[in-house]
């Protein structure tokens, strides 16, 4: 199995607990182990310029793991932790690991590796926080393989630019926008998605700050399904908008902790322009890149539950 090299790890804070403050400004731990080998002991750093854990928000957060013999031949649910490394307790609401393994395209990856939704966890050190523990696991999800059938999606994003400070904009280009995003999904069938980003409690589309999104699906579809022109991204106005990076999976289940989720779009490094109904400053629509990758083979429409890379 190849190792991975890049980890990515995606949070959302929850908005709903009205009697305590959800957020935390405590650094947060991510440990991973294999085999009872510690290959991983990592600390966040509190203060980023995203809104870092804050009541209602996304965070998006990747780390090199070149040299650290990552590749998950040997994870259990118990091999991924996440801890709040402070009395500040924290309420996450999800949480959501994938690596990126494989040196050339040829080779290349994206690997699902732990999730957890709806998380009624709370994580402090501080013993006075009645039900609080410092750290929890995050179980393994299995990669789903192109004949799964993708029930849902979970769109992460991440607009580009500084974030804003103080009364006067930082002096950079504009990259946020309050225009309608959609994104649409077409196969030989039809139009299996249509969706509009709704406002939440997150800072939607704003500058430097992340978001995480699910998306329903109107038809349930696979990804063998799909063109390469089959997943479409557009604005409705001339608010332009300049993402910095972009990851789209499907889900196996409707609702609840998916047991299966297959990558569609993973776009680290925003290169395809910005979105605008203006010409003069984007495009109104943008066609995203469907994730080519080699899969374990097709068991019954989902792909052996592995965390690390498959070979052929």
């Amino acid at each position: 199995m190849s190792t991975l090299n890049e980890l990515w790890f995606a949070m959302l804070t929850s908005a709903e607990d009205l009697h305590s403050k959800p957020g935390t400004d405590s650094p947060i731990g991510f440990v991973i182990n294999e085999s009872g080998v510690e290959r991983l002991n990592h600390r966040f750093d509190e203060n980023t310029p995203q809104e870092d854990q804050e009541r209602g928000q996304a965070n998006l957060y990747s780390l090199d793991v070149r040299g650290r013999n990552i590749d998950g031949a040997e994870f259990d649910d118990s091999s991924v932790r996440i801890s709040n490394l402070g009395g500040d307790q924290w309420e996450p609401e999800l949480l959501y690991i994938w690596g990126e393994a494989g040196t050339t395209p040829l080779d290349s990856e994206i690997v699902p590796i732990a999730i957890e939704t709806e998380i009624t966890t709370k994580l402090s050190t501080d013993s006075t926080d009645v039900g609080a523990v410092p750290s929890m696991p995050v179980r393994l999800v299995a990669k789903g393989s192109s004949n799964m059938q993708i029930n849902r999606l979970m769109l992460l994003v991440m607009t580009a630019g500084k974030p804003h400070t103080g009364i006067i904009a930082v002096a950079t280009f504009p990259s946020e926008t309050d225009d309608p995003i959609e994104l649409e999904i077409v196969n030989d069938a039809g139009i299996a998605v249509k969706f509009e980003i709704p406002d939440t409690p997150q800072q939607d589309l704003e500058r430097g700050q992340a978001n995480l999104y699910f998306i329903p699906v109107s038809v349930p579809f696979t990804k063998r399904s799909l063109r390469s022109n089959s997943i479409r991204l557009r604005i409705k106005g001339d608010d332009a908008w300049s993402p910095s990076r972009l990851f789209l999976f499907g889900l196996d289940d409707a609702s609840g902790r998916p047991e299966s989720i297959v990558p569609l779009v993973h776009v680290p490094e925003w290169n395809l322009g910005d979105l605008s109904t203006d010409s003069s400053e984007g495009q109104e629509q943008i066609t995203l890149p469907l994730v080519e990758e080699r899969e374990a083979p097709d068991v019954g429409g989902v792909a052996p539950p592995v965390v690390g890379p498959v070979t052929a």
